[in-house]
């Protein structure tokens, strides 16, 4: 069966729905199976597939790029599918992975005193190849100058060792770590993914995750245990009932930890996001990862949370104007949550914001961007 027939037969059954641009997708796709089936001396074993694609210069994986909620995640997922069946897979958030990667050089820098980076880099690849024939990174994002530096040697190491890479990404190649400090040092890495993986693009108009939010989802008040109870629905919901993943966002050597992440999807509290010291720079940093943000139990503000009426405000103008989907959970209504004197003539815009973030105008905007 192949991924045209899988995905058809979900769409039959109510499953998916027609998109011509999932369609292009899925042609590519399968074509790119193709290849795969087609090499000489057909094999189920995956990694003599990949021995002779390097061999005859074809691609070592996909990256499949495109806006967010276009359905990358469902594509990737149905093509893992398709690869044989002893084929070992390891199917992963890419963040999680990078972590598990600077564990390992952090473990062997300290068992090994003096032993280059790039050395390590070889090991661990090789370490990857001799457990897995494919690796599939959702989310795929660089946004921290120590992911960008080891990268491209690990890229590189896995191609040697014929790994296939699958990757998602709401960034096409050219545009991964595009302010990044010293992104000259990361240009060799996007000349290698676009050298060696069969780059696709999913950029059809419909959004389908904000197709899972109604207006009646996005301000909820007051704080309950049923409150929390809609906020445990609608993560589940815009997931795709995934996992929750802890998420560290690393700027300027600064730690910024984010407990609850999935799928684009931030799950933050007030207490976390404005309670500590916090500032524009960090709210920017969330909106380059996310294109969610969950604000759980915001308190009613009086006067000895101005620093934290501040910081809200700050956060709000920073999701408003980078149009991310705001999802909320507080003590009251915009117009009632803060009922200080200092800032409160201020805050009149951020309730404005908060009630516009609510509006049909706001989220059809938001599928626009």
């Amino acid at each position: 069966m192949t991924l045209r027939h899988h995905l058809d037969a979900d769409i039959q059954a109510g499953r998916l729905r027609p998109d011509a641009a999932q369609s292009c997708v899925i042609d590519a796709l399968d074509a790119y199976l193709m290849t795969l089936k087609m090499t000489p001396k057909r094999t189920g074993v995956i990694a003599e597939i990949t021995k002779r694609i390097v061999k005859n210069n074809r691609f070592s994986g996909v990256y499949l790029h495109g806006p967010v909620g276009r359905g990358k995640t469902i594509l990737m997922d149905a093509f893992l599918t398709q690869f044989p069946t002893n084929a070992r897979i390891l199917r992963t958030h890419f963040h999680s992975f990078m972590r598990d990667t600077h564990a390992f050089l952090h473990a062997r820098r300290i068992a090994r005193k003096g032993q280059e980076t790039d050395n390590i880099l070889a090991e661990y690849a090789e370490s990857i190849a001799d457990k897995y024939d494919v690796l599939a990174f959702d989310e795929f994002h660089v946004t921290d100058i120590a992911d960008a530096m080891i990268l491209g040697r690990l890229l590189r190491g896995l191609f040697t060792h014929q790994v296939q890479v699958i990757l998602t990404s709401n960034f096409p190649p050219q545009a991964l770590y595009q302010k990044g400090l010293q992104r000259d040092r990361f240009l060799p890495t996007i000349d290698l993914i676009q050298a060696q993986m069969q780059v696709m693009i999913l950029d059809g108009p419909h959004d389908y995750r904000r197709d899972r939010v109604t207006v009646a989802d996005i301000y909820l008040t007051p704080l309950s245990p049923e409150t929390t109870h809609r906020m445990d629905q609608i993560f589940a919901r815009l997931t795709d009932q995934a996992d929750p993943q802890p998420y560290d966002l690393v700027m300027n050597g600064r730690i910024l930890h984010l407990s609850c992440t999935a799928r684009g999807v931030a799950r933050v509290s007030f207490a976390a996001m404005c309670e500590a010291a916090l500032g524009p720079a960090d709210y920017l940093a969330i909106t380059e990862s996310f294109d969610t943000v969950m604000l759980e139990d915001v308190p009613h503000l009086h006067a000895d949370k101005r620093n934290e009426a501040k910081r809200l405000m700050t956060l709000v103008d920073v999701l408003y104007d980078r149009k991310i989907l705001l999802i909320v959970s507080a003590a009251a209504h915009p117009d009632l949550l803060y009922s200080g004197t200092d800032h409160g003539f201020e805050f009149q815009r951020t309730a404005s914001r908060l009630m516009e973030m609510q509006s049909p105008s706001y989220l059809a905007m938001m599928h626009e961007t």
